[in-house]
Formats: C-alpha cells, structure tokens, sequence
C-alpha cells in the first residue's frame, strides 16, 4: 500500500511541475529596444483647449541601441487616443513589426495605457509568425523627453 501511495504522490508532483512551468516547448524572450520617436499624427483633433479624444497615429522605429545610428530591429504602428482628462495619458493599440534579425517578418500585438510621466506597462496580446501564440507585456518610458528617447523593455512567452 505504501508504494502505491508513494506511485500516486509522484505522479501528483510531476503533473503540479507540469502545470507550473506550463508548455514544455514554450520560449521566453527578453528585448530592450530604444525609440527615438517622431511626433505622432494628430488624426481627430476634437478640443482646442485639451487634447481629451484626440487620436493620434504614429510610425516609428525600434533600435538595438540609444544612438540613432544603430541598427533598426523593428516598428512600432499603431494608434493612440487621448483617454485621460488631463492629457497625460493614452490607450495605444499598436503592432510591432520586426524588420531585421531573428524575429524578421514576424510581429507582436500590444495593447494599454502610455504616458510620458512614468513606465507604461502594456500588454502582449497576440503575434503573427513566429509569436503567433505570444502573451507577455512592454515596459517603456522616456529616459529623454527632449530627444523623444524612450526606452522599450519587452517580455514574450511564445512557442
């Protein structure tokens, strides 16, 4: 009987290993990027006095590097729509397209709330090509708001 339990117990143990560092085949990645950011388009200015509503879309560019020389790795694209009162912070859905390296021609689906104040923490909802199965999140901020730096850490859980 002691066996049996001890039987019963491992296997136990080996399905809660299992289940707590999920799928087997999964990959994790660590990207930091750097921005040097060009001004959004204004695409609906609703207010004069505030920026409350407006919708803005951008098209910028991904670096390995701060310097904005280096090489280009991917593009963010998407929109952003002034969702604060204040106008200190926006819902932004975008799509980062890799255009070089590894991860070429594939792209990652962030969703959530930037500003220019703090660290921004988004969400990795999906990819296409290699991250078709992507969950993770963005951390940005801006480490120069003059030049519009801003630095990019992104965490991917993808098969």
């Amino acid at each position: 009987m002691e066996a049996r339990n001890l039987l019963l117990l491992l296997l136990l143990l080996a399905v809660a290993a299992f289940v707590a560092t999920g799928d087997a085949h999964s990959k994790f990645r660590h990207l930091h990027l750097y921005s040097h950011n060009a001004d959004p388009a204004v695409s609906v200015d609703l207010h004069r006095n505030n920026s409350f509503g407006n919708i803005l879309v951008f098209d910028n560019l991904l670096r390995e590097g701060p310097d904005p020389s280096s090489p280009a790795i991917a593009r963010p694209q998407g929109m952003a729509v002034i969702s604060d009162l204040t106008g200190a912070k926006a819902f932004t859905a975008y799509t980062i397209t890799f255009i070089a390296g590894e991860f070429n021609g594939s792209s990652l689906s962030v969703l959530g709330l930037t500003t220019t104040t703090e660290v921004s923490d988004r969400s990795i909802v999906g990819g296409t090509g290699c991250f078709r199965t992507a969950r993770g999140y963005v951390l940005s901020q801006y480490v120069n708001n003059n030049a519009r730096l801003e630095e990019y850490n992104v965490y991917i859980t993808f098969s």
